[in-house]
């Protein structure tokens, strides 16, 4: 009888849960990498719309936005709770298989940068995540973990990248990239999409 039912559990290609093949756990002593973009471009052509779609030029970004990260080996996708967030992360979440978290945020973002950095100290410490936040709440999530602190982005700033290595022993190391299309020039208080 024990041998038919070990026959049949090899036919149908069972495993059990300590075989199964998973992604490796993360080492808390390994490098965490985290990626910062600001969602790509929202609709504004209702001033009442609190949570606007993607223009069609989002959605490019959007795309785009895969394409930018995919040589990162991406393990975890965060959001908040707007469409523009979900909408931008939503093509990358989906090719790679993942399954977004969604942190809310309020006001200018500060509980948000918080909650962020405890999330990624934490359950994705030694992964590479994907933050897709705001205008204000991208500089205060690089502040909570460490990196150097820095002014809001600029209104019609969407092509920033920063990317933001977390090494146990050293301090945090940020590089600033773009992807998809060029910002426009910025404001007279705007400095490289960074406001001054």
């Amino acid at each position: 009888m024990r041998r038919w039912f070990l026959l049949l559990m090899l036919m149908f290609g069972f495993q059990s849960p300590l075989v199964a093949q998973r992604r490796p756990a993360a080492s808390r002593s390994a490098a965490t990498r985290v990626i910062l973009v600001r969602h790509a471009e929202k609709r504004t052509d209702n001033p009442l719309e609190l949570n606007p779609h993607l223009t069609a030029e989002g959605q490019v970004r959007a795309s785009q936005l895969f394409h930018a990260v995919k040589g990162y080996d991406v393990r975890a996708v965060i959001i908040t709770q707007f469409r523009r967030t979900r909408e931008t992360a939503a093509f990358t979440a989906e090719s790679l298989g993942i399954q977004p978290v969604v942190v809310r945020t309020q006001g200018k973002g500060n509980r948000n940068a918080t909650d962020i950095a405890r999330l990624i100290r934490g359950r994705f410490a030694g992964q590479t995540v994907l933050v897709v936040g705001h205008q204000t709440t991208i500089p205060r999530i690089i502040r909570a973990l460490g990196g150097p602190q820095m002014g809001d982005l600029c209104k019609e700033a969407y092509s920033n990248v920063f990317v933001l290595e977390l090494r146990p022993n050293a301090a945090p190391a940020l590089t600033r990239l773009h992807y998809g299309a060029a910002d426009p020039p910025d404001d007279e208080d705007c400095v490289a999409g960074i406001r001054q």
